[in-house]
């Protein structure tokens, strides 16, 4: 998910809840949810380790702002968010990690 600004914890949980609520993921076993600043365009990559990143994949990695992963094996772990960067778009010198759980945290509709 591409968002327009730079986000905080509780603004990066809203933008998670709501792909949630347009993919009706209520089924699915296992989930991911990455989002981005400004992204025009997303390429499921993966870097070549000898050669490095390729333009787009660089600027993902520059604009990615937090990943969600949960599955329903794991119903008590407690770090599926991952928080790459801060509201003003700075790396945060070690990934915060949240404890966020889709299927209680977000409101049900």
């Amino acid at each position: 998910m591409s968002v327009e600004r730079w986000l905080d914890v509780k603004a990066i949980q809203g933008v998670i809840c709501k792909v949630i609520e347009i993919e009706k993921t209520k089924d699915y076993r296992g989930l991911g949810v990455q989002v981005f600043f400004n992204l025009d365009s997303y390429d499921g990559w993966v870097a070549d380790l000898e050669v490095g990143l390729d333009p787009q994949q660089r600027k993902m990695a520059e604009r990615a702002i937090a990943y969600y992963s949960w599955h329903v094996a794991f119903p008590k772990k407690k770090d599926r968010l991952l928080i790459i960067r801060d509201t003003k778009g700075r790396e945060v010198a070690r990934a915060r990690v949240n404890d966020f759980d889709h299927t209680t945290d977000c409101p049900v509709k």
